[in-house]
């Protein structure tokens, strides 16, 4: 086909194919003029080559071009009032269109009980000044490149395809409207067909990633079934642990780390997930991560250091469908905030509403409604506030971090900025606390000074006289995945050489991991050598965990102390403190490396869970103590009433406040006093923290 024959063909006559189909030499034209001549390799007879050719692919015989804008405008779009009367929502209609017409669509209001049959669109809202238009009732309506992208790949070709949006169906200028919009979208979500997940154009690594997972479900369903999938006429290909096509598709997508994607996967009545032309159904999906997870056929020891969660993105969804209903509404609710933490929001106070439709109606009732002419500030004050009036203990204090703006100090801030410490709420197996350091009482506080001062019943128990090293938190993102395993790997250990070649190169890896594996050196140097410390010591670096059964805990304990033998004598012979100190650094973390790559000791990821972003220190008593990083000499350490865990506060200037008040500094764990040894309720009175 040449250009010469496209541009004088009469317009209306029929072309065949190479493939048997029929195009009409209209729609060729029309798709020569917008390509600039660039045709699908195999479709010309001679070389056409645009100057700056664009993204395009076969979709039904024509090319496509899902980047392309509208070539129609219209009017601006102005959206009308919803009515007050009942619960009403708009839906989105994608009218049919062939690949390269306009997306064009028609939208409407309904009441949710009387509503048709709809889909819900689940995506990532991609970059908020990178707009193109589409037409809603002949009139243009500005959405996010991302979004139209969407609409072009989900559009059917002879039938038009209802859709909810948020971005569209909502109207965003209106604040007052996007909170009412909000307060019902479990309803809205729950009134669904199907959930329709778009996770990008993708490629040929999605769809790579789709065929191992449809495997992976079909291999499960076989062993479940007690059936061998090696007899089977169904062939498994053995799962290649170093293709990243899965890590792409659920680590990678943005879609994964959105904090609005946990509601609307959680409360769809089904879910598919669309990757270009590439779909799979939620429930196969999950099988087959659920058998990638618990076959351990993924990488999960990094460096010989630490256990990464694999797809964690993806296990935090499904641990929340597990969350029990049974605690109380605060608690509820606390526990869902936490699991949406470190997810993403464009706006901050999204972290909080994108998870009060999994309370199933109960936010109401603890006075929490999605109110967006508030303040970040104000929404979380209030939060906090209401998760501690329906709440059966203070954990939610102990999530407060000291540097957050605008805030008082036992008042969390939802946003995340960088790797936190897990919260004592739960011990280092990731189970809710079984100590109770004041012996199960309840909470008796008193919020005063518009929300500002938070009054607790509280008695001090000891004071922090020395402080060692902060732990770092391990950063599990840090481009890992490009290091070799040298069990499969017959270069390994070449490449580290390699590497360790260029300084430049190994010392933001290796050397930080060697400088992280001695603070647990001055750990040990901290505490001393005296046989009697050994249990306080790591009962208090695990936080406790195990003391139900010592016996199991202390040997994992020496399991993992046999481990950093050779960072405990790089440190012995002080080589880590000569001047040109690479190599000899580089020398221990290697003997440390080859007994640790693919046996982490399991006591060590116990203290990942719960030492990591802390420092170990002693009281003027003498107890050994996990404390915040930020803690300080002379900061004080208290029970108060309702507290699984002891409290350290830092006292206020008294020239700044008319009453003693104190600031808090954060949760801690201080041995022999976590089951409630050293707390007495008769000595509790009034603290005052700002």
């Amino acid at each position: 086909m040449s250009k010469a024959f496209l541009r004088d063909t009469v317009i209306g006559s029929t072309l065949d194919l190479p493939s048997g189909k029929n195009v009409t030499v209209s729609r060729w034209k029309r798709l020569w003029e917008f390509t600039g001549g660039a045709f699908v390799d195999g479709f010309k007879d001679e070389p056409l080559v645009a100057p700056k050719p664009r993204y395009h692919k076969w979709v039904d015989g024509y090319i496509a071009d899902e980047n392309h804008e509208n070539t129609e405008c219209g009017p601006p779009f102005c959206y009308g009032p919803l009515p007050d009367s009942q619960k009403h929502m708009r839906l989105l209609q994608i009218l049919p269109g062939a690949p390269q017409d306009d997306v064009r669509c028609f939208m409407y209001s309904v009441a949710l009980e009387d509503c048709p049959e709809y889909e819900a669109l689940s995506y990532c809202w991609g970059n908020a000044t990178d707009l193109t238009s589409i037409l809603i009732n002949g009139h243009s309506l500005d959405i996010t490149t991302s979004l139209r992208c969407a609409l072009f790949r989900l559009r059917k070709l002879h039938e038009p395809r209802t859709l909810w949006v948020d971005a569209i169906c909502i109207n965003q200028g209106d604040v007052i409207e996007r909170g009412n919009q909000v307060s019902i979208m479990g309803d809205i979500y729950g009134h669904t067909t199907r959930t329709v997940v778009w996770l990008g154009s993708g490629g040929e690594d999605s769809k790579r990633a789709f065929k191992i997972c449809e495997q992976l479900a079909k291999e499960a369903i076989m062993l479940e079934s007690n059936l061998d999938p090696s007899t089977d006429n169904l062939s498994f290909p053995e799962y290649d642990k170093n293709d990243s096509c899965l890590d792409n598709l659920v680590d990678d997508c943005p879609w994964w780390r959105r904090v609005w994607i946990v509601q609307e996967i959680i409360l769809a009545t089904d879910a598919l997930l669309v990757c270009g032309s590439n779909e799979i159904d939620w429930k196969v999906f999950c099988r087959a991560m659920d058998r990638l997870i618990s076959a351990q056929l993924t990488n999960g020891v990094v460096m010989g250091l630490v256990e990464q969660e694999p797809y964690r993105w993806y296990q935090s969804i499904i641990s929340m469908r597990s969350l029990s209903s049974t605690n109380s509404l605060g608690d509820r609710l606390l526990d869902l905030l936490i699991h949406v933490r470190e997810r993403e929001a464009t706006n901050p106070c999204d972290k909080v509403f994108s998870v009060l439709g999994l309370m199933e109606g109960n936010a109401e009732l603890m006075g929490i409604t999605p109110d967006y002419t508030g303040s970040t500030e104000e929404v979380f004050k209030h939060t906090a506030i209401c998760i501690l009036k329906h709440s059966s203990t203070l954990d939610i204090i102990g999530l407060a971090p000291t540097n957050a703006k605008d805030l008082p100090s036992w008042a969390p801030s939802w946003v995340y900025e960088g790797e936190i410490p897990k919260p004592m709420r739960f011990d280092a197996r990731g189970n809710i606390r079984a100590t109770h350091a004041t012996r199960g009482t309840s909470p008796h506080l008193d919020v005063r000074e518009k929300g500002s001062v938070l009054v607790l019943s509280a008695h001090h128990i000891d004071s922090i006289s020395d402080l060692a090293d902060v732990l770092p938190i391990f950063d599990k993102e840090a481009g890992w995945e490009e290091i070799p395993d040298p069990d499969e790997d017959a270069g390994a250990m070449e490449w580290f050489w390699s590497a360790f070649a260029d300084i430049g190169q190994a010392s933001g890896h290796m050397l930080a991991i060697t400088n992280r594996l001695r603070t647990f050196i001055s750990w040990e140097n901290f505490v001393g050598s005296s046989k009697d410390q050994e249990v306080p010591y790591w009962q208090t670096i695990s936080a406790g965990c195990g003391l139900d059964d010592t016996t199991s805990m202390a040997a994992l304990y020496h399991e993992w102390h046999a481990s950093l033998s050779p960072i405990r004598n790089l440190v012995r012979w002080r080589v880590d403190r000569v001047t040109t100190n690479s190599l000899f650094k580089s020398l221990g973390f290697m003997g440390y490396l080859k007994s640790t790559w693919n046996s982490y000791p399991e006591f060590g990821m116990l203290i990942e869970a719960q030492a990591a972003g802390r420092r170990l220190a002693k009281t003027k008593k003498g107890s050994l103590c996990l404390v915040p990083a930020e803690a300080k000499q002379g900061d004080s350490i208290i029970l108060a009433k309702g507290g699984r865990v002891p409290l350290v506060i830092r006292r206020l200037d008294s020239e700044e406040n008319a009453f003693e008040s104190w600031t808090l500094v954060g949760e801690c764990y201080v041995h022999g006093v976590m089951n409630g040894e050293a707390f007495c309720e008769e000595d509790c009175v009034d603290i005052r923290l700002c």
